[in-house]
């Protein structure tokens, strides 16, 4: 069996870094972040993920005031479901 992958760990935190540091790169954005619904910030990678977390709890909680011309479409998230617990992921860029 070939191993793909080039590091591990078995911290969960982590891990959810590095694996938010290869989708990161797969996808080209410059911020991805996983954190609760309310902006907690679990893991993340690139430019100021903390921030990331709190952009996209707002927008996800539709709060029109962070709904800011200068990201002009460059934030999505996306609500996830692990067992009990609510997740976000926030992308910038």
């Amino acid at each position: 069996m070939f191993e793909r992958r080039n590091q591990r760990t078995t911290d969960p935190v982590e891990a959810l870094t590095l694996l938010l540091d290869s989708h990161r790169d797969r996808l080209g954005a410059r911020t991805l972040a996983l954190s609760t619904p309310e902006g907690v910030i679990l893991a993340g990678s690139g430019e100021a993920p903390e921030r990331a977390a709190e952009i996209g709890s707002a927008l996800d909680d539709e709060d029109a005031g962070v709904r800011m011309e200068t990201m002009q479409g460059e934030v999505a998230t996306w609500r996830l479901k692990a067992g009990d617990v609510e997740l976000l992921l926030t992308s910038i860029g």
